[in-house]
């Protein structure tokens, strides 16, 4: 009889120590680890990049460096009378052709790149002079070299290409390209081009390796 009270007895505690136990354990708050914050990656501007331009961009965090090269056609001309004896000569010039190769610095705004660059510049100018009273043509060509420095905006409309707008000065100096007939002994027609020049031009790239 006190065998089996014993042993339902240790029955009884063992079954209490098994249900406060599991009372314990039910009364653990679960706390779940918060998903970290998603953090979108920033734009990238580097690489190679080719549009009306061709260069490279260096990209640290946000600052965007890098060295850009571009070739175009011009037709940029003038033409005025000659103040020289007897004033009915026309002399002209015009600009055929605008290359630079610049440095470039900008930082990263989400899918904005405002930037600035400059460094040099050349072009091809063409001159003549007519002299209308005796019908003789001088022609010449030379190339300018010089400086050129603006900045501009680009923006990503994806992830490879991108819109944008600059503005750029750019001076060529001044020389004497040409010389015209002596019509007069010992005063010969001689003209300097100084070219300089305000542009603003659109700009359309695609980045390679992004």
């Amino acid at each position: 009889m006190l065998f089996r009270v014993g042993r339902t007895f240790a029955v009884v505690v063992c079954a209490g120590a098994v249900a406060i136990e599991f009372a314990a354990a039910a009364d653990i708050p679960y706390v779940q680890s918060p998903a970290p914050a998603y953090v979108p990656p920033t734009p990238s501007w580097a690489g190679f990049y080719l549009g009306g331009q061709l260069g490279y961009n260096f990209q640290y965090n946000r600052l965007v460096f890098g060295i850009e090269g571009s070739v175009s056609a011009a037709d940029f001309d003038r033409s005025f009378a000659s103040p020289y004896f007897p004033a009915t000569d026309v002399w002209s010039s015009r600009l055929t052709w605008l290359t630079t190769v610049t440095g470039r610095v900008g930082y990263g705004f989400d899918n904005w790149l405002p930037y600035v660059k400059g460094g040099f510049a050349a072009g091809n100018v063409e001159t003549s002079i007519q002299t209308n009273p005796f019908g003789v043509i001088s022609q010449g060509s030379a190339v300018h070299s010089g400086w050129t420095l603006g900045g501009g905006v680009e923006f990503k409309v994806a992830p490879q290409f991108s819109l944008g707008v600059e503005f750029m000065h750019t001076d060529l100096g001044r020389s004497t390209d040409i010389n015209g007939p002596q019509i007069v002994p010992g005063a010969p027609e001689s003209y300097g081009v100084g070219l300089r020049s305000n542009s603003i031009m659109a700009r359309f790239n695609y980045l390679f390796g992004r």
